[in-house]
């Protein structure tokens, strides 16, 4: 079997959207880049700062917690100038499916819920996260599986009009341990 080493592939078509495959790998022009993906271990919170960037409108953030110090929520702040927001402008919607009855409720609070943690299986989480680095409402999805609790749905808004370049991801009581990864969208 031979191997074909190249340091980037370019579509030759002016035409088609300029797609192009990198040295490392990613495919530019269209879809998702990797901007970042960060490993922890029982930390109270982990925070990723200057990841929202002008390069991008909307970003996806996957979530694996392998495991937490308690079972409790796990919620999300955005940050910018490597300070959290607190302010009460988290709104969100929720419905939560398993194999008891299914729940269902919005609230407005200083964070976003991701959603409950559980001590052996943690979590796992894709977060869409909307126009976080413009100077307009950033908007939110969540989807995600507990093995113990279902799936999960969450919707969302902050309701002020901030610039955001980064996140805070923490559980409500206890640690956490897992991996993070970022990923902008190309337009």
């Amino acid at each position: 079997m031979s191997t074909l080493k190249v340091a980037a592939i370019n579509n030759p078509s002016a035409g088609s959207g300029g797609l192009a495959i990198s040295a490392a790998g990613n495919v530019t022009g269209a879809g998702l880049d990797l901007i970042v993906t960060e490993s922890f271990s029982a930390v109270a919170s982990i925070s990723l700062d200057n990841v929202f960037t002008g390069d991008y409108d909307n970003y996806r953030v996957l979530v694996n917690v392998t495991s937490a110090s308690a079972t409790t929520a796990s919620k999300m702040r955005l940050r910018s100038g490597g300070a959290d927001s607190t302010a009460t402008a988290y709104n969100f919607q929720y419905a939560q499916f398993s194999a008891a009855t299914p729940a269902y409720n919005r609230v407005t609070e200083s964070s976003w819920d991701v959603t409950n943690l559980q001590t052996t299986n943690g979590m796992k989480a894709q977060i869409e996260l909307l126009a976080p680095a413009e100077a307009i409402s950033t908007g939110l999805t969540i989807f995600g599986t507990k093995p113990e609790d279902g799936i999960f749905l969450r919707g969302g808004i902050y309701t002020a009009t901030t610039v955001f370049d980064g996140f805070t991801l923490y559980p409500a009581s206890g640690t956490i341990s897992g991996t993070v990864s970022v990923y902008g969208y190309k337009s």
